[in-house]
């Protein structure tokens, strides 16, 4: 059986991206909301679902990353906890180091606001991660959630933002090696909390 359309049309789905900018400028991304992007954009909300599979597509393609993240961290956590600190840094460094996302940083240099926005998604990510490994919500849960942000926020800001030495000169290969295994820590530490035998 083939998906019926609802009614739209390409104007339709650039009037909800032109709707998405607006609405994650004025009230970043964990505030902002398929509902108020429809109100912004005076369409149905179930027509912003037809066309975007969740917000974080959304923002991706409003913002213009140019990557579905939520479909790339699936990938990158399927195989399991170990060695999940060097995939996560791995795509995180894809990540940072596209031309659309160096735009983002240069960006962000000038606009917090915006730098607050993309961090947003990786919260959003890391969050999913979690979920998806199976760690309880609770205070394990948040206390390695900002752990995690420490590292990726002092990544983001050594290597791209202020390009410190020698983050900034490190390769490809030692960021993931050095800053993976940091994230490898605080996952194992996670698990370990809420199950002694993780430890083993």
């Amino acid at each position: 059986m083939t998906r019926g359309r609802r009614r739209g049309s390409p104007a339709t789905r650039e009037q909800i991206l032109d709707a998405a900018r607006k609405v994650f400028d004025e009230r970043g991304f964990r505030a902002a909301s398929l509902r108020a992007v429809a109100r912004t954009a005076n369409v149905d909300p179930a027509l912003v679902h037809y066309y975007f599979d969740s917000k974080v597509q959304l923002y991706t393609q409003s913002v213009g990353i140019g990557i579905n993240p939520e479909r790339v961290l699936a990938e990158v956590i399927t195989p399991g906890r170990r060695g999940l600190g060097r995939r996560l840094m791995a795509f995180l460094t894809d990540l940072w180091e596209s031309e659309v996302a160096q735009f983002v940083v240069e960006s962000a240099r000038e606009n917090p606001a915006l730098a607050r926005q993309y961090a947003g998604v990786i919260v959003e990510q890391w969050r999913r991660a979690a979920d998806i490994l199976g760690f309880p919500h609770g205070i394990v849960r948040e206390e390695s959630l900002a752990q995690a942000i420490a590292v990726v926020a002092g990544v983001v800001t050594s290597k791209y933002l202020l390009e410190l030495e020698p983050a900034t000169s490190l390769t490809r290969e030692q960021a993931i090696r050095v800053y993976g295994d940091l994230l490898q820590g605080v996952i194992d530490a996670a698990a370990a909390a809420e199950d002694p035998e993780a430890k083993k």
